[in-house]
Parts: C-alpha cells; sequence; structure tokens
C-alpha cells in the first residue's frame, strides 16, 4: 500500500535534502582529512563538507549533474567524480566521513550499506539522508501531519524568496523499499547505527566504524 498525499502546487514546493543539510553536519567531525559525498548532485553539501575536510570525493553517476557542479564556483579540495559508487574505485577504509543525501534508494539496498560502511575509516563516520515507502499506521500519521506544515514552509519561503527548489535535472525516482525494509537491512548490516524518521519525508541514518580498539 502506497500512501497518496494531496499534490503540492509547484510553487510551494522546496528542498527537503537541504532543509536536513545542517541536521547531517552535526553529525560529521569538524575536522576531516577526507571525506566522501555519495550522489552529490550539483555538488552544494559536498562543498559544505569541504569546509570541515582537507579533501572530498564528491561522486554521482549523472553527467549532467557532475557537469553542473563543476560549473559552479569551485572548492580546490573537492574532485567531482562521474562513477557508481558500487564500481568506481574508492580505497577501503579511506574516509573519515562518507555521507549520502538521497542517494541510497537508488543503489541495491544490502550491497549499498555493505559498500558505503567498508569506506569508512575506523572511528569515521557513515551519514545518509534517504527516501523510503511507508508501511505502518505511524509512517502514514506522520507523513499526513507534514503535509500542513509543509505547504506553510513552502508559503513562508515564497514570501521570502528562499523557495530553493532541488536542483533542475536531477535524477528522480519513488523508492521500493519501506522504512521497515530499510530499518531491518541496517539492523541486521549495522546493528549499531541510528536510524530514525525525520517529518518531511525522510529518515537519517548514522553509523559510526568501531575503531581498531573497540570490541566487536
Amino acid at each position: 500500500m502506497r500512501l497518496s498525499l494531496p499534490e503540492i502546487p509547484k510553487t510551494l514546493r522546496w528542498d527537503h535534502n537541504a532543509h536536513y543539510h545542517d541536521f547531517l553536519l552535526q553529525r560529521l567531525p569538524r575536522h576531516m582529512d577526507r571525506a566522501l559525498d555519495v550522489g552529490c548532485g550539483d555538488g552544494r553539501f559536498a562543498r559544505l563538507v569541504a569546509e570541515r575536510a582537507a579533501h572530498v570525493d564528491a561522486i554521482d553517476a549523472s553527467a549532467d549533474m557532475i557537469a553542473a557542479a563543476r560549473a559552479q564556483p569551485d572548492a580546490v579540495n573537492v574532485a567531482w567524480l562521474l562513477g557508481d559508487v558500487m564500481q568506481h574505485e574508492l580505497e577501503p577504509a579511506s574516509y573519515d566521513a562518507v555521507t549520502a543525501i538521497a542517494s541510497l534508494h537508488h543503489l541495491p539496498l544490502a550491497p549499498a550499506l555493505d559498500r558505503l560502511s567498508q569506506l569508512v575509516r575506523p572511528g569515521g563516520v557513515l551519514a545518509v539522508l534517504g527516501l523510503a515507502r511507508e508501511d505502518s499506521a505511524a509512517g502514514y500519521a506522520l507523513a499526513a501531519a507534514a503535509v500542513p506544515a509543509n505547504i506553510a514552509i513552502g508559503v513562508w519561503r515564497n514570501i521570502r524568496g528562499t523557495i530553493g527548489h532541488a536542483p533542475p535535472g536531477m535524477p528522480v525516482r519513488d523508492p521500493d523499499e519501506t522504512y521497515g525494509h530499510v530499518r531491518a537491512a541496517v539492523r541486521q548490516q549495522l546493528p549499531a547505527a541510528d536510524i530514525r524518521r525525520h517529518l518531511f519525508f525522510r529518515y537519517s541514518l548514522v553509523w559510526h566504524r568501531p575503531t581498531a580498539s573497540t570490541p566487536g
């Protein structure tokens, strides 16, 4: 069963992913040697991460998105990589932080969780903002409750001229997995992860890779 929500006028739609940028940034180290942003799009979040990291690899499978990222005023410590993170040559256990915003549902879930977690160095963090279908009464209730707030924020942002649409041309697809499916996969593969729903149709996943001296 899929939840059907009221159609929001285009003029009131705003970027839910960008709304949670600060949330993810607060879960990253303040100083990093290397970071990886998966599904970087036009590079907005990667540039924020670059303010804390000596080097950022920002990867996206869309040539249009990488071209858009490269066309922006560039951060000298960001490498824009065109490719599939599941196959691209990246050094395991080499990143202080791996981030993925609205990109995990474009990948096979279990293999992607394994791949992204293996790229995190001991003591580092995996931070994901994801999309999933709702499959419970609590989830449906939260999504329905978000609709009036979603419209109100759209009106407020429209008045202020800060509507903040998602990057044009960004590949979009609906998630296949339900939130319950995602949660079960995370619990099986990354049992220490913190996974939680958020109001505006997103969930977060934050996992810290144990240091070599940490049992388990």
